[in-house]
């Protein structure tokens, strides 16, 4: 994340708005900063605990989240979570 310090972030919804370079650079296509796709894969919610699975991809790696939550007195609080790295 320190590649993104200082600049004003951006969230995209249409990944049109993407370049996908050969290496695997993502670079967003107005202003050809780079960029990073962040993707709800799941959310599974059994009474008072969830599981969220997030994807995150940038030039050169996904990782896939998995993160655990519980609900205490009406509030959802994070327990824990795992992650998964590949090579892109």
């Amino acid at each position: 994340m320190a590649r993104f310090a200082g600049i004003p972030l951006r969230v995209i919804t249409d990944t049109n708005a993407l370049v996908f370079r050969s290496g695997g650079s993502i670079a967003e296509r107005e202003s050809g900063r780079q960029a990073v796709i962040l993707s709800l894969r799941a959310l599974v919610v059994n009474a008072d605990q969830a599981d969220a699975s997030i994807r995150w991809i940038d030039s050169s790696r996904t990782i896939f989240h998995v993160l655990h939550f519980a609900q205490k007195n009406g509030r959802w609080n994070y327990v824990s979570g795992t992650s998964q790295s590949g090579d892109r």
